[in-house]
């Protein structure tokens, strides 16, 4: 229904053929994003490396959290930034230098908003977000991410990986 445009570091919602500004003092206009549904509300979850990942639900914006949608608010509270994102077994992926991050797949659903790893993998597995580490040693980032059939393929500078499997 509404169509996101990003320019001059303000964020616009175009709908009805009116722009309106749903956020600014961005530092980048290059967004990454993903269509998502959190307690049954449809939203875009945004994303562009450098402010915080933001989710929009057709009203408001706000910044995705590290630990629940009803923590409470910091800076320390923040889903990891990155430029490049996708959805994958219902998870959210957000690639950053050399580290994929996946948020959770818990009892209840799935929650962007949950980023924090198992305290105990054997009891706590699937229950809770991650990271992968994807070093190379050879100076390459992470370029590119996509999910490809049942697959997350990371592309580095000089390097391709698979992500195989869809549990931690």
């Amino acid at each position: 229904k509404h169509l996101l445009i990003a320019s001059g570091g303000t964020l616009y919602r175009y709908l009805d053929g009116v722009f309106t500004s749903i956020k600014t003092g961005l530092k980048s206009d290059i967004f990454d994003y993903v269509n998502f549904e959190i307690m049954s509300e449809d939203v875009a979850i945004i994303t562009n490396g450098v402010d915080n990942v933001m989710v929009y639900n057709g009203e408001s914006i706000r910044d995705l959290k590290h630990d629940g949608y009803d923590s409470a608010d910091s800076d320390t509270n923040k889903a990891p930034r990155g430029k490049i994102m996708d959805l994958h077994y219902g998870r959210i992926w957000i690639a950053k230098n050399n580290m994929l991050y996946f948020s959770t797949s818990n009892r209840n659903g799935y929650d962007p908003d949950d980023w924090t790893t198992p305290l105990d993998e054997e009891t706590e597995i699937n229950q809770h977000g991650g990271y992968i580490s994807i070093p190379t040693w050879d100076g390459g980032k992470i370029i590119g991410m996509k999910v490809i059939f049942d697959d997350i393929v990371v592309f580095k500078e000089k390097n391709i990986f698979k992500v195989l499997g869809t549990y931690p």
